[in-house]
């Protein structure tokens, strides 16, 4: 797999952000997390910490913009699971074993 460029990376957040204008419903959209693990994704296919927070800026602006949105945290959510400290799921307390997920 061929890493795209930040450049492209930008454009491409930019374009689906763009898709999402057109959606009349309600909507969860998830951050980009840091995903390190490489079983998940080729070394090559993942953004720097610098790129993914400047990745996850527009992402963020437009669910503030958008009534219908919630920006739903998964970066802090998988560094929840990755840390073992605790996560509330449904009002209940759950820490996730290494290995576990």
């Amino acid at each position: 797999m061929q890493r795209r460029s930040f450049s492209e990376r930008k454009n491409w957040v930019s374009h689906a952000l763009a898709a999402l204008d057109n959606i009349d419903a309600p909507m969860l959209l998830g951050d980009l997390p840091k995903m390190t693990e490489r079983f998940l994704l080729p070394r090559n296919a993942i953004p720097s910490d610098g790129e993914r927070r400047e990745l996850n800026t527009p992402v963020q602006k437009w669910v503030e913009k958008n009534e219908a949105a919630t920006l739903f945290p998964l970066s802090s959510i998988i560094e929840s699971v990755r840390s073992g400290t605790p996560l509330t799921i449904n009002g209940r307390e759950k820490v996730f074993k290494r290995g576990e997920v």
